[in-house]
C-alpha cells in the first residue's frame, strides 16, 4: 500500500498498449471504408454502363448515336449526339462555345493568379 492506495501487482497498464489498440481498430475501420467504398464505385460504373447501354439502344431507331466523354479542361462531361450514318455532330452538350470560353477564362485567371504569386 502506497498513500493509502492498493496497488496489485497483477495489473499492468501501459499507454502504448491503447495507442496500438486504437491503431488496430482505425486500420480496420479504414480498410472496411475503403472495401466500401471500392465496391460503391463498381457499383456505380455498373450503373453508368446500363443506363449508356439503354439510352444508346433507344437512340438506334433515330439513327444517332451518343458519345460521352470527359474534358479535363473545364472539367465536365461532354454529350455529343452524332447521327450514324454520316458521323458528324447534330448536338452537342455543353457547346463548343462553352467550352472555348471556360477554357480562355482558365488561361486569364491562371495567368493572373501567377502575377500575383
Amino acid at each position: 500500500m502506497v498513500n493509502g492506495i492498493a496497488f496489485s501487482s497483477r495489473i499492468i497498464y501501459s499507454y502504448s498498449d491503447d495507442v496500438e489498440l486504437v491503431r488496430q481498430k482505425t486500420s480496420e475501420v479504414i480498410k472496411k471504408i475503403v472495401s466500401e467504398t471500392d465496391a460503391l464505385h463498381e457499383a456505380m460504373a455498373n450503373s453508368i454502363d446500363l443506363a449508356l447501354t439503354k439510352i444508346q439502344k433507344n437512340s438506334d431507331p433515330f439513327n444517332r448515336k451518343l458519345n460521352f466523354s470527359f474534358n479535363k479542361e473545364i472539367g465536365r462531361v461532354v454529350i455529343k449526339v452524332m447521327d450514324s450514318e454520316t458521323n458528324t455532330v447534330v448536338r452537342q452538350v455543353p457547346p463548343e462555345q462553352f467550352i472555348h470560353l471556360v477554357e480562355e477564362i482558365r488561361k486569364i485567371t491562371g495567368s493572373v493568379v501567377d502575377l500575383k504569386a
